[in-house]
């Protein structure tokens, strides 16, 4: 996988755009390999507006203490 895309809303009540992720670079975190950089671009811009690393992940993580507000 190279890069995902939709048709996204840049506004309330707008008009969708092409949008897209490119996956700039692949990284093992515990055993899975994920992205760990992507760039992000709207279609009538051209270029892209953000690049994201990912620095870590953690896999099948109890969160129901922090969803119960504790």
């Amino acid at each position: 996988v190279a890069r995902a895309s939709a048709l996204r809303y840049r506004e309330p009540g707008g008009e969708r755009v092409p949008w897209w992720g490119d996956y700039l670079e692949w990284k093992e975190f515990n055993g899975v390999l994920i992205p760990s950089r992507f760039s992000v671009t709207w279609g009538d811009e051209g270029t892209a507006w953000s690049y994201w690393n990912i620095e870590g992940m953690e896999f099948n993580v109890d969160v129901s203490e922090a969803l119960s507000g504790k």
